[in-house]
């Protein structure tokens, strides 16, 4: 496919009147973690400061209408995949818009940063971004990417137990970026109403989980959990949100194992934080080998005064305090998950008391503000 791209006028683009140009660079612009904080950023930083670019592998036309506006200039290669050669264009795209820092949020666009700039007329500092999880061990793959970090002045983790995993912590140039939550986002509605709006039953109680349907999800434990419940006279639902390489194989063993009746496969929705608000759980039943860094999907549940039930990671354990304003199992434990939902569908009281210290605790240490304040220290010592 030809690229798509726009420049909006070359004296703003190119970082002019004294504003600090960025251009940041990832794979996909579309669902996932990483791609929604990047939105918030770009929409949360002053433009009155910054000018910021995109340049993607691959976009979402619905998400890039999300940020249009918020940017100088966007360049997509509209493809499937990165080839080789693709960090030519990246450098001759930097050399056209000239940012002064170039912010990379995957392994691979940060070599292919590393590489343009060997070819570039116009000199940049690299910020690299990509360190999403916290793996308790790493794969070869992994060894060599920690290695790589060497290369790199300026590397950002959204956890403290990612630059731990990747032995980046106490280094010079390493800094924790926590994902933010814009908390406009949280719809006005009560449950009830927000279950009218969906469809739901108003006296279903309601477990959603969203997360992409690949293995490092391990949405297998939900449904073991679910099939904890299939003899159980409690009118329970479990909605899974997302889509992925696991699904026609999840869809599968939920009907094998009996459980299609209470089991729903919502795919990709734009209503994440409507679905959040009329559930009564929310669990994340990420991998142990996997290693979660700081889950969106929690924070925005959380947020969204749902609590969470999640599976032991490093980087969980930095955003909920166990039996304070959420919960943490051992990851695969299932009959633990479904033990902790019996527990709450019996005490509204603690679901309350649970979800308001969730909110809070999301407004103090996960807020859009926090996420742009830090991101700008971030940027000011890179630049040095």
């Amino acid at each position: 496919m030809d690229s798509f791209k726009f420049l909006v006028g070359e004296r703003e683009a190119s970082g002019m009147n004294g504003k600090i140009s960025i251009l940041f660079v990832l794979g996909g612009l579309g669902t996932g973690g990483k791609e929604r904080q990047l939105i918030e950023l770009i929409h949360g930083l002053p433009r009155d400061r910054f000018v910021c670019h995109l340049f993607v592998k691959k976009h979402d036309a619905s998400y890039l209408e999300k940020v249009k506006e918020a940017l100088g200039s966007f360049y997509s290669l509209d493809q499937e995949k990165f080839h080789v050669l693709d960090f030519l264009t990246l450098g001759r795209h930097i050399d056209k818009i000239q940012p002064d820092i170039v912010c990379s949020w995957t392994n691979i666009t940060s070599h292919f940063c590393l590489l343009a700039r060997i070819f570039t007329k116009h000199p940049y500092r690299i910020v690299n971004c990509c360190i999403r999880n916290a793996p308790i061990q790493l794969s070869v793959v992994l060894k060599l990417e920690r290695l790589l970090y060497s290369l790199y002045s300026c590397v950002v983790a959204n956890s403290q137990a990612g630059l731990i995993a990747y032995g980046q912590e106490g280094k010079k140039g390493r800094y924790v970026l926590y994902n933010g939550f814009d908390l406009s986002r949280v719809p006005a509605y009560s449950q009830k109403r927000a279950r009218e709006i969906l469809g739901f039953e108003a006296n279903t109680f309601i477990v959603v989980m969203v997360a992409s349907l690949t293995l490092l999800k391990d949405h297998k434990t939900l449904l073991r959990t679910a099939r904890e419940f299939r003899n159980k006279p409690a009118d329970i639902q479990f909605l899974i949100v997302g889509d992925g390489r696991e699904r026609n194989g999840l869809e599968k063993w939920t009907h094998d194992n009996g459980i299609e009746s209470m089991v729903s496969f919502l795919g990709k929705r734009d209503d994440v934080e409507l679905l959040f608000r009329a559930a009564d759980i929310s669990v994340l039943t990420s991998t142990a080998w996997f290693g979660e860094g700081i889950s969106n999907s929690i924070i925005e549940s959380m947020a969204c005064g749902t609590p969470v039930i999640a599976t032991d990671s490093p980087g969980t354990r930095e955003v909920i305090v166990n039996n304070e304003n959420g919960y943490i199992v051992n990851c695969g434990d299932y009959k633990s998950v479904a033990d902790k939902i019996i527990e709450l569908q019996g005490q509204p009281q603690l679901v309350h008391d649970i979800a308001k210290k969730a909110q809070e605790h999301i407004a103090e240490k996960f807020s859009i503000r926090q996420l742009i304040e830090t991101f700008e220290h971030i940027v000011e010592r890179c630049s040095r």
